[in-house]
This record gives C-alpha cells, structure tokens and sequence, in this order.
C-alpha cells in the first residue's frame, strides 16, 4: 500500500507545497539579509512547517466545515513549536553515523 492510496493526492500536495513554500520563503530571507539559513541548522524550522501542513489537512479531511477554523487549528502546533524552537533552543538530534565512520 502507498502513501498515495492512504491519502489523497491532492492532500500530499498540499503539504509538501505548504512545507516548500515555508522553507524557501526562509532561504530567500536569510540569502536577502546574508546570513547563513536556518535550513542548514538543528532548529526546528522545516519541522514545524510541516506539522502545520499535516494539521491542516488532516482537520480538512475529517469534514470540519470552517476553513478558517480549521486554519487557525493547524497553526497551533507550528507555532508551538517554532516558537519552542527559538525561545527553549529546541533542536533535532544530530545525525550520527553508525559505526564511527
């Protein structure tokens, strides 16, 4: 079974549009004000783009008529954890290679 036919297409559009969109929004404002971006970092920036984008679908998909409802409802984990990010230094773990090579 694929990811396709557990969720529609246009669902897995939308959140790899919505998570694009917030991502390169970052790197065209942090390449505009010459510093590195926060892409290339542990911090949770791509993270919290992408729970946004999942909430939203989901709450969509379970029939919650308001839209804007709905909106408001998916932006609570990204902020959250945006949020978390920058002001409790809330970070991913570093990626280590198993092994010691």
């Amino acid at each position: 079974m694929t990811i396709a036919t557990v969720i529609c297409w246009f669902d897995l559009i939308a959140v790899v549009m919505g998570v694009m969109s917030a991502s390169f929004g970052g790197l065209i404002r942090d390449t505009l004000l010459g510093r590195e971006s926060v892409l290339f970092g542990p911090e949770l920036y791509v993270t919290a783009a992408l729970a946004g984008a999942v909430s939203y679908v989901l709450l969509l998909t379970f029939d919650l008529d308001a839209g804007e409802l709905a909106l408001l409802l998916a932006m609570l984990p990204a902020l959250i954890l945006r949020s978390g990010a920058i002001h409790s230094g809330w970070r991913l773990p570093r990626y280590q290679r198993l092994g010691g090579g």
